[in-house]
């Protein structure tokens, strides 16, 4: 049966790998075991002696191989217990001991009642090669790295980071009330420019919201660590906490007679804030997801584009008033603003070429709309196809918002500069409602590829140091499979 034959296949993949890693020989026998530890051979050595960085991508490697084992044992226990329930709701309708007797002479003797067996023995051998060679004999080490996170279950969020939303949203709302009180114009463009940015990560914190109530595997498509990563609850701390700095920084604009300090200098203190965030050194703050995002825009350029530098580059991108309000404010404080070019029209139309052209790419190729099932494809994740349709139309009028966002832009008038501050946020949400359905196409792409866990790709030295490419890491993506088969067993 397809089930069978689909767990014997991947655990024939998962030897591959650990033959690979020198866990086992390759035709299956453990190449060593003395008292109950793995002794690897030459070829695995080599690893060891390597550089730093080959040694942590085969960490990187390792877990992911024990993860996807671990997804692998769930898989069978699920389809075994669903079998279960079956011939125990056949016994019982029918008054009969068919359904036991099948289960006792067919299922428990098949592959897919003694495969847990073989994962078990198999992650054994992982954590002891993980604690002996690559954590150097520190087993809590060793035994973080291989942590199988928890699956289907929302993160656990303690009561504080609640606590800490609940109160940063209180501040805002009280503090929004008194700019509202004391009337906020559009003067300062500086501060509204860094608005996006909160308002970017409120949009992101309910697009990964969005995604894990979907099922989307977002940890997946962004290659971040399947143990530790920010959740939604998270991103909204953050969001909340700048919100109130930013209110602050807007009612010390307001009112500057009541500080000694310059009333230009209150935008500098938040973004210097924000850089001393960013750039914080100690483990505060979400290091670990700070120095994922440094390390994929700085280090783009110079090693090979994923999916996740390209979505960043989309992102910055729907961003980039941020970085312009700050330039113009910079220029028109030394005298340097220019006046509107005698090729605005020219601009104008390139504009409205860019907008039919992005419109199209982002339905068919990053949505993967178009494609039959009327407007849009065969496979819907989303609950209900009036979001898609939805969607298609909100992307076409805010492309349209963002195109006259950028002729107002190249204007001196300051109608015109007030226009453009308030179509700015605009474009962060169209971005916001294009990051659902692009995640959507890649979760399904992933789907149709098997694909649960990271791959890792490196150089492996054989025999007679020959290089030959290899991927230590490709173990399949059951979740999709288990999803289908699950639901339909269960039934």
């Amino acid at each position: 049966m397809s089930i069978i034959y689909l767990c014997s296949e991947k655990l024939s993949e998962a030897c591959e790998k650990m033959a690979s890693f020198g866990i086992i020989a390759h035709d299956g026998s453990v190449p060593g075991l003395v008292g109950g530890y793995v002794i690897v051979h030459s070829e695995a050595q080599r690893h060891m002696n390597r550089k730093k960085t080959e040694l942590r991508k085969l960490k990187m490697a390792v877990g992911e191989l024990y993860l996807s084992l671990a997804f692998l044992q769930s898989y069978q226990e699920l389809n075994y217990k669903c079998f279960c329930k079956i011939t125990k709701k056949y016994d019982a309708m029918f008054a009969s001991q068919h359904g036991s007797q099948w289960r006792d002479e067919r299922l428990d003797t098949s592959f897919l009642y003694t495969v847990k067996s073989h994962c078990e023995q198999m992650m054994f051998r992982l954590e002891v090669r993980t604690y002996e060679l690559l954590e150097g004999g520190n087993k809590q080490k060793a035994m973080r790295r291989l942590e199988v996170p928890q699956r289907g279950i929302e993160q656990t969020v303690g009561q504080w980071i609640t606590f800490r939303i609940g109160v940063s949203c209180g501040l805002t709302v009280a503090l929004l009330a008194f700019i509202a009180i004391k009337g906020f114009h559009l003067q300062n463009h500086i501060l509204l420019g860094s608005f996006l940015l909160i308002e970017f990560l409120l949009l992101m914190g309910l697009n990964i919201y969005c995604w894990r109530k979907s099922g989307i595997n977002h940890v997946l498509i962004f290659e971040l660590g399947p143990r530790h990563h920010l959740s939604h609850h998270h991103i909204f701390e953050v969001a909340g906490h700048l919100a109130v700095c930013w209110c602050a920084s807007v009612l010390a604009c307001l009112h500057p007679f009541l500080l000694s300090i310059p009333q230009q200098l209150h935008p500098l203190f938040f973004h210097v804030l924000l850089l001393l965030l960013l750039l914080n050194p100690t483990a505060a703050c979400h290091a670990q997801s700070r120095r994922w995002l440094l390390c994929k825009v700085l280090t783009a350029p110079f090693q090979p584009t994923g999916f996740a530098e390209c979505w960043l580059a989309d992102q910055l991108n729907s961003l980039s008033p941020l970085i312009l309000k700050v330039i113009c404010v910079c220029l028109e404080s030394a005298g340097l603003a220019t006046e509107v070019s005698v090729y605005l029209y020219l601009w104008a139309m390139a504009t409205c070429i860019s907008v039919v052209v992005t419109v199209s790419w982002d339905l068919r190729m990053d949505w993967g709309l178009l494609r039959g099932n009327g407007l849009l494809k065969e496979q819907l994740v989303y609950s209900r196809e009036v979001y898609y349709y939805a969607a298609m139309l909100a992307d076409v009028l805010l492309r349209l918002s963002w195109a006259i966002n950028i002729l107002l832009a190249q204007m001196k008038d300051s109608d015109a500069a007030s226009v453009s501050s308030l179509l700015a946020p605009l474009e962060v949400l169209r971005r916001s409602i294009w990051n659902l359905f692009r995640l959507e196409n890649e979760h399904l792409r992933n789907c149709e590829q098997c694909r649960a866990v990271r791959d890792f790709d490196f150089l492996n030295e054989t025999a007679n140091d020959q290089q030959k490419k290899i991927a230590p890491h490709s173990i399949i993506q059951l979740l999709y499979h288990s999803h289908i088969y699950g639901n339909h067993l269960a039934s």
